[in-house]
């Protein structure tokens, strides 16, 4: 999130996480914040203080149990607000909340929540980032595609989403998360999206990825398409013209665009990849050994008709630089 709220400024992807890591790790040593497992976390009183001070600007409920959103007055001068992991199963039509000055809007974990107006979405004109991952919306609301000013959009794991208006008119997004969503085709605008530096659509729906839609992306540093369906087709020439990736996770299905990709990122630095060839008629599962462990995987086949694996597949995973990739041969 300090990635998309732009408190890191600008940079590659690399330098914004490590540049993240010094800030936790000085916060955490000066005893702002305190160690829990792999992540951190705030003690209870220096976050009650911090809410306090930054009343009314700030509206956090995450966890509460809510099973319904705050009526109209309690929105008028939030500028961030958290309702995460609570049960809200519905945002009515009677919730149209008049704040201008919203930046950033937290639903993720509300997972039965299924529906969400029209008019939700309607006065917050200043709304830079929206999460509504691992919910059980069907449909996202068309006035979503007037949020001209959204830095982050984040549905990662809404596996009933079947529908994303437009995104025409959201010049400013730089991240958009549709990892394990129920879409079956990108949604419209996607090339018009040219400071995007983030995009994830690994997907088991996608269908097919309209041609010349990944090179008018050319601020991508993050890009995971790893898609199951075999109708799904990467050319290789097309994402070898995306020169500041870093973070790459994609399939190919033909061996000539995987060695036109290989052939045009040897020697660059990406940070992290997994290149996968194979035949459309392979059927495979590929998840990380180690969880966060980048070059490590474990991979799953299930093979339709009499193939042999050795000619079905091939997979490049590692970090950290490209020199040792190579082109093949079957």
């Amino acid at each position: 999130y300090w990635i998309d709220e732009g408190f890191l400024e600008r940079g590659s992807r690399q330098q914004l996480h490590d540049r993240g890591h010094t800030i936790l790790n000085r916060l955490v040593n000066n005893c702002l914040l305190e160690n829990a497992g792999d992540d951190v976390k705030m003690h209870d009183v220096m976050r009650d203080m911090a809410l306090y001070i930054k009343h009314p600007y700030f509206m956090v409920k995450a966890g509460t149990g809510l099973k319904e959103l705050p009526g109209k007055q309690e929105w008028k001068d939030v500028e961030r607000v958290s309702f995460m992991m609570n049960m809200v199963s519905e945002i009515p039509p009677s919730l149209s909340p008049n704040c201008e000055n919203l930046s950033t809007l937290l639903l993720q974990n509300n997972e039965s929540l299924e529906r969400i107006s029209e008019s939700f979405f309607q006065h917050m004109h200043s709304l830079n980032i929206l999460d509504l991952s691992y919910t059980s919306i069907e449909q996202l609301p068309n006035s979503v595609s007037n949020l001209e000013t959204l830095n982050a959009l984040v549905l990662r794991g809404c596996k009933e989403l079947r529908y994303v208006p437009s995104l025409e008119k959201l010049k400013a997004l730089r991240k958009l998360d549709l990892r394990g969503t129920g879409i079956e085709k990108v949604p419209k605008g996607l090339e018009m999206l040219a400071n995007l530096t983030y995009l994830n659509l690994c997907t088991e729906s996608l269908k097919e990825l309209p041609i010349a839609i990944l090179p008018r992306l050319s601020c991508l540093q993050c890009l995971v398409l790893y898609v199951k369906l075999p109708s799904v087709k990467m050319n290789g020439l097309e994402a070898a013209r995306l020169r500041k990736l870093e973070v790459f996770e994609g399939r190919f299905n033909e061996l000539i665009d995987f060695n036109a990709y290989i052939k045009s990122i040897r020697g660059r630095e990406l940070t992290s990849y997994l290149l996968v060839m194979a035949s459309p008629k392979a059927k495979f599962d590929a998840r990380p050994l180690v969880e966060g462990l980048n070059n490590a995987f474990f991979f799953n086949f299930e093979l339709l008709g009499d193939c042999d694996v050795r000619n079905v597949f091939k997979i490049v995973a590692g970090h950290q630089g490209t020199d040792a990739i190579k082109s093949i041969k079957f």
